[in-house]
């Protein structure tokens, strides 16, 4: 006999998780929901990524001005984004060390992110960007956008060795939407 069935993430809006929630109650078992994560995103309509950063409250403007030139300061670092099929080997070279240098487990299917890149290049739907402190990668975003719409599907930070610090702090990867 089971104490506990865990159902998540567990979609209550679409899909079946209201009928499911319904034939659990109806069969007598005691339900109790709880936050698990969100889905946020924001509607662009038709903005570029400088008409959005236009729009934020100057003194977000400054802090994100700030952090990238400290980062740029502390780190030497710069950020690269690969959108296409030119230089995407390199990038998923990085790309796969940062994976393998961060506390994330190695990928299962390890063919699968190279491969999704690269149908996401052919496409025109990438957006994998690679922060590099010198030369040496150091954090990356694999990301897409299509029909207007932007979505994440990993990112890595591995830590510096040199500095002791994680580069999260003052990270970010600009990218517009087409």
């Amino acid at each position: 006999c089971w104490d506990v069935i865990d159902f998540h993430p567990l979609d209550m809006e679409n899909g079946h998780g209201a009928e499911l929630t319904r034939a659990l109650s109806d069969a007598g078992f005691w339900l109790q929901s709880y936050f698990c994560f969100g889905n946020w995103f924001l509607k662009l309509e038709g903005r570029t990524f400088d008409a959005y950063q236009r729009r934020l409250p100057p003194a977000l403007r400054n802090t994100i001005m700030r952090k990238e030139k400290q980062l740029e300061a502390a780190f030497g670092a710069r950020i690269s984004i690969t959108t296409g099929e030119v230089g995407l080997e390199s990038a998923l070279c990085a790309y796969e060390g940062v994976h393998a240098a961060s506390w994330k487990a190695a990928e299962p299917y390890p063919a699968f992110i190279p491969e999704l890149a690269q149908v996401l290049a052919r496409r025109g739907w990438l957006r994998l960007g690679v922060l590099y402190v010198g030369n040496e990668p150091a954090a990356a975003q694999l990301s897409g956008v299509a029909h207007a719409m932007a979505f994440e599907i990993t990112w890595h930070v591995m830590r510096s060795a040199e500095h002791g610090q994680t580069l999260e702090d003052g990270c970010r990867a600009d990218w517009q939407p087409t």
